[in-house]
Formats: C-alpha cells, sequence, structure tokens
C-alpha cells in the first residue's frame, strides 16, 4: 500500500479555531456592550464596545477573505500543478489560474 505525504497546513486549522472561539466570545459580549442587540444587560461596558469594534473589524475579514483566498491558492496549486504554473490574483475577491503559454 502506498500512501502520500498530507501537504496539509495545520497551523491554519488552528487559526480558524481560535477565530472561531473569538467569534464566540465576541457574541457572548454582545450583551454587554452599548450598540443595540436583540437582548441587553441593564449593565453595559465600554470596554465591551471597544472589544466588539475591534474583533469585528479583524475577524470578519479572517473569515470572508482570507480563509477563501487561502482555499482557492492551495486547491488550484494542487489541481493546476504543472499545468498552470502560478497564481494570479485580478481582484480583491477572484482568483484565477493563468497559463504562461
Amino acid at each position: 500500500m502506498i500512501t502520500e505525504a498530507s501537504n496539509r497546513r495545520y497551523e491554519l486549522d488552528w487559526l480558524r479555531v481560535i477565530a472561531i472561539l473569538v467569534v464566540f466570545l465576541y457574541h457572548s459580549t454582545r450583551f454587554f456592550n452599548l450598540g443595540d442587540w436583540h437582548i441587553k444587560n441593564v449593565n453595559t461596558y465600554v470596554w465591551v464596545e471597544m472589544w466588539n469594534v475591534f474583533i469585528s473589524r479583524w475577524m470578519m475579514p479572517l473569515f470572508f477573505r482570507f480563509y477563501p483566498r487561502l482555499s482557492t491558492v492551495f486547491t488550484c496549486q494542487s489541481v493546476c500543478r504543472g499545468i498552470m504554473p502560478f497564481m494570479a490574483c485580478t481582484s480583491g475577491t477572484f482568483f484565477s489560474c493563468l497559463s504562461t503559454a
């Protein structure tokens, strides 16, 4: 039986796990921030608002820009290996394999 070595990037899996935990904390603290939400506590805190603003600026792009780009790059590199040798980002969200010929 022949087995191939996996090229999986485990650090990216751990980054995703940490990001999901931070998103859980983000939504858990929404009860105490200054903004409007479904359920609010009587006590609100400014530092929770600062935390939520900071996390919303970094977590959403991480999930919706960084991970899709990485998965596209790694998929195209494995599928296009030898046929189309490089990747090019033609816009902010669109990736395509380009031929050098």
